[in-house]
């Protein structure tokens, strides 16, 4: 583990600038390859000490080291996004209980400040069964998969509380008689502006991919005749 700066250079941290810059000075003295030649340890210090003095001696880099540690210098560092999160953090912390972690229906229905484990990741993409009806419910707000066997010529339903990148498929099956059609709301689009017509046999099996692309705007395309 490295060791904190400000105890590399002997200071409190409270210590001024004029203090860090006379440690610095009396230590690199000390410690200089030319005065201990051969001497790896005093080699290794010598780097840690202006190591430290580089940090500490750039007001913004200490203001940051003092705030997040070491971890706030490296290159891609988000101070204002880690500040939220440790806000975020702090605040989950604040009644006891710590993170709060998202069920698979927090996650289609994008329930606010939870914490999504892998578990429920996949959990959330199982296949939900959609009602067969006249026309076909689509609640984005519970599903990211469907299934649906149709007992009928039917409609697909407006999407509704999709979010916009939301992605998956609809697994579109006949029933035993075949020959059921499916029309889509005007929310579906599809490429060329045609919707696709389904395989028409007994049992048989398509697939809708879609993605969210707006609230009224779902792009799908549909895979035929899956075996």
């Amino acid at each position: 583990m490295a060791r904190d700066f400000y105890s590399v250079l002997g200071l409190s941290r409270s210590a001024t600038t004029d203090e860090i810059k006379k440690s610095f000075r009396k230590l690199a003295s000390k410690l200089h390859p030319d005065k201990n030649p051969g001497n790896k340890s005093a080699e290794s210090q010598f780097k840690e000490v202006n190591r430290a003095y580089e940090v500490l001696s750039d007001p913004k880099k200490r203001s940051l080291y003092d705030e997040f540690g070491e971890d706030a210098l490296r290159e891609g560092f988000d101070a204002e996004r880690m500040r939220r999160y440790k806000s975020w953090t702090s605040q989950q912390g604040a009644g006891g209980g710590g993170f709060t972690e998202a069920t698979a229906a927090d996650y289609w229905s994008w329930v606010a400040d939870k914490a999504l484990s892998t578990d429920t990741a996949w959990n959330a993409a199982a296949t939900v069964t959609l009602t067969d009806a006249a026309t076909i419910a689509v609640d984005m707000a519970t599903f990211f998969n469907a299934a649906v066997t149709l007992g009928g010529n039917r409609t697909l339903a407006n999407a509704i509380n999709g979010k916009n990148g939301q992605t998956g498929v609809i697994k579109i099956a006949q029933d035993g008689t075949g020959s059921r059609t499916l029309a889509y709301d005007s929310f579906w689009k599809f490429a060329g502006g045609t919707a696709p017509v389904l395989t028409t046999a007994a049992n048989a099996v398509d697939l809708l991919f879609y993605q969210v692309v707006s609230s009224s705007f779902v792009f799908a395309t549909l895979i035929k005749d899956v075996k």
